[in-house]
C-alpha cells in the first residue's frame, strides 16, 4: 500500500499529504541559508539531501573499507575546508596545520567539546573526554597525578609482569597468533589493574567482550532496538555501569577501612569524599571508569597491531629496533627487570611508536562545536556549527611528512612542526593517558624483539573503524623462535 493511501482524502488531509513534504523541504533550504550574511561567505561544499544531508554516505564510508574517502573525495574538489550536513547538523571539515592550531588554541573559548550522539550516550556526559571548561579541569585534576612521570615510574614492573606472565608466556614456537587479540589482552589487563586493581580472570574477560560490544555501536545508526549494534552497545554500557556501581558501593561501605589499593578508582573516591561529592560526583566517577576502560586500551591495542604490520614490511626497522633493545639488555645484570631509566634509553623505540601513531592515527578526528560566529580562511563559520579537524589528513600531508605512506621512524630524528603531530589531540584536551600508552607500547616491543623471532602470516592492508582505527584482520603472526628469560617480576 502506498503512503498516500494511508491518509484520508477528507477534511484536507489529502492536500496536506502533498503540501507537508514541500514545506519540510522549504524549511530545510531556508534553515541551511537562513542568514544573508552567511550566504556568500560559507565554505564550499554541499548540504546534500533534504533532512538526511550526507549522513548515509558518511556512515557507508566510515563503516566500510574506505573510511577516509568521504573526506578525501571532497578535499580533491573543495580543498582543505568544506561544509557538509550529517546527522541533522551542519558540519565543517578542516585540515592542515593552520586549522589544527585554530582549533586547539580555541578549545574552551571559540569551541566546545562535541561528539556524535552515540559517543555521548555510551561514554556518559560526565566523561572527561566530553567535559568542557571548569568541569573538564575539575574532573581531569582528580586523576592527573597518576599520569605524571613520577606516577608512571611505579608501573614499569607491573606492566612488564603482565607482558611476560599473562601474555608472552603462552606463546610457543609455531603458534599462530593475532596481534590485535594479544594486544587487547595485554592493554586490558594493565588498564583493569591500574583503574580497579582487577587481576586477569572471568570478570576482566567479560569486560573485554563488553568493551567490544560497546565500541561496535559508536558510529552506527542510533536505533535502540534488538538486532541493532547500538542496542547491544547500550546493553553493554548498562552492564558495565552496574558492575562499577557495585564496586563503588562495596568500597564506600568499607569507608576507607579496607586495604589501600592505590588505583584510579580509589583516587577518585578520595576526591569525592574530600569535596562531599562536589569535586567529583558518583555519576562522574562511573562515567570516568567507562572512559578509562575504553580509552585506556584502545589506542595501545590499535598502535601495537599496526606496529607489528609495519615492522613486517620494513625488516631493517625491526633489526634496528632489536639492536637497541639488545644493547639495553646487555647493559643490565642477567634476568633483571626493566627500570624507568631503561625505558628512557629506548630512543629508536620511541621513534617507532611515534611513526606508528602518525600512520595509524587511531583517533582520526578532533570534534568540536562553534561557540560564536567566527572567520577562518576568508569564510564565515556560524555559531552552532559542528567542526571536525581531520588529523589523519594532516599526518599524511607531504608538506609536513615526505613519503607519508612509507613507515620511516627516522623522520622523528627532528621534532615535527607544531600542530602537525596530534595522535593524542593537544592543548587543554590532550589525552591524559598518552605517556602511559607509550610506556606500555615500549615495554611490549622490548620483549617482542629480544625474546622472539616472528613473521606476519598475511599482510592485510585494510583498516576498520569502530570509533577508533584498527588494522583489518588484526595482523596474524607466527612465532618462529622463543627465548623468553625468567624475571623476578
Amino acid at each position: 500500500m502506498e503512503y498516500l493511501d494511508l491518509i484520508p482524502a477528507t477534511n484536507g488531509y489529502g492536500i496536506w499529504a502533498v503540501v507537508a513534504p514541500l514545506l519540510l523541504l522549504l524549511w530545510f533550504i531556508v534553515g541551511m541559508n537562513r542568514s544573508h550574511k552567511y550566504s556568500t561567505k560559507l565554505p564550499p561544499g554541499t548540504f546534500g539531501l533534504p533532512i538526511i544531508g550526507e549522513s548515509l554516505e558518511f556512515l557507508n564510508h566510515i563503516n566500510g573499507d574506505h573510511m577516509h574517502d568521504f573526506v578525501g573525495k571532497r578535499k580533491e574538489r573543495y580543498g582543505n575546508i568544506f561544509r557538509s550536513h550529517i546527522f541533522g547538523k551542519p558540519y565543517l571539515f578542516v585540515m592542515g596545520q593552520k586549522a589544527a592550531k585554530m582549533m586547539i588554541q580555541g578549545d574552551g573559548d571559540q569551541f566546545q567539546v562535541y561528539q556524535f550522539h552515540n559517543v555521548n550516550k555510551l561514554l556518559g556526559r560526565g566523561s572527561v573526554i566530553l567535559a568542557s571548561g571548569e568541569d573538564h579541569k575539575r574532573i581531569r585534576h582528580s586523576t592527573s597525578d597518576i599520569f605524571t612521570p613520577e606516577g608512571l615510574r611505579q608501573y614499569v614492573l607491573l606492566i612488564e609482569g603482565v607482558t611476560l606472565q599473562s601474555i608472552m608466556s603462552s606463546w610457543t614456537v609455531g603458534k599462530l597468533l593475532n596481534a590485535e587479540e594479544e594486544a587487547t589482552k595485554y592493554a586490558f589487563y594493565i588498564t583493569a589493574e591500574l583503574v580497579l586493581s582487577w587481576k586477569p580472570g572471568p570478570l576482566v574477560d567479560e569486560f573485554i567482550q563488553l568493551s567490544k560490544d560497546l565500541m561496535m555501536g559508536m558510529l552506527r545508526a542510533p536505533i535502540n532496538l534488538p538486532g541493532f549494534s547500538y542496542h547491544n552497545s547500550i546493553k553493554a554500557r548498562q552492564r558495565m555501569v552496574s558492575i562499577f556501581e557495585q564496586e563503588i558501593n562495596r568500597r564506600e561501605m568499607e569507608g576507607g577501612r579496607g586495604e589501600k589499593k592505590g588505583d584510579i578508582l580509589e583516587r577518585m573516591l578520595d576526591v569525592h569524599r574530600e569535596g562531599n561529592g562536589e569535586k567529583l560526583s558518583k555519576l562522574e566517577i562511573v562515567d570516568q571508569l567507562v572512559t578509562f576502560i575504553l580509552a585506556g586500551h584502545e589506542t595501545t591495542v590499535g598502535t601495537i597491531s599496526f606496529i607489528v604490520r609495519y615492522l613486517s614490511q620494513r625488516p631493517q626497522c625491526l633489526e634496528t629496533l632489536r639492536a637497541e633493545h639488545q644493547e639495553i639488555q646487555r647493559s643490565k645484570p642477567p634476568n633483571t627487570p626493566l627500570t624507568w631509566m631503561d625505558v628512557k634509553r629506548m630512543v629508536y623505540t620511541d621513534k617507532v611508536i611515534s611513526e606508528a601513531l602518525r600512520m595509524a592515527t587511531i583517533v582520526p578526528w578532533l570534534h568540536r562545536k562553534v561557540n560564536e560566529d567566527m572567520d577562518f580562511e576568508g569564510y564565515t563559520i556560524p555559531k552552532g556549527w559542528m567542526i571536525i579537524l581531520d588529523i589523519r589528513d594532516t599526518h599524511y600531508d607531504p608538506d609536513y611528512y615526505s613519503n607519508p605512506d612509507v613507515f620511516t621512524p627516522e623522520r622523528f630524528d627532528q621534532a615535527p612542526k607544531p600542530y602537525t603531530f596530534l595522535p593524542f589531540s593537544g592543548g587543554k584536551k590532550i589525552c591524559l593517558g598518552k605517556d602511559l600508552a607509550r610506556l606500555e607500547m615500549a615495554i611490549f616491543l622490548y620483549h617482542l624483539t629480544i625474546n622472539f623471532r616472528w613473521e606476519v602470516e598475511e599482510v592485510a592492508k585494510g583498516i576498520e573503524f569502530l570509533g577508533m582505527a584498527r588494522p583489518k584482520g588484526g595482523v596474524p603472526f607466527r612465532v618462529l623462535e622463543k627465548k623468553l628469560h625468567e624475571l623476578n617480576v
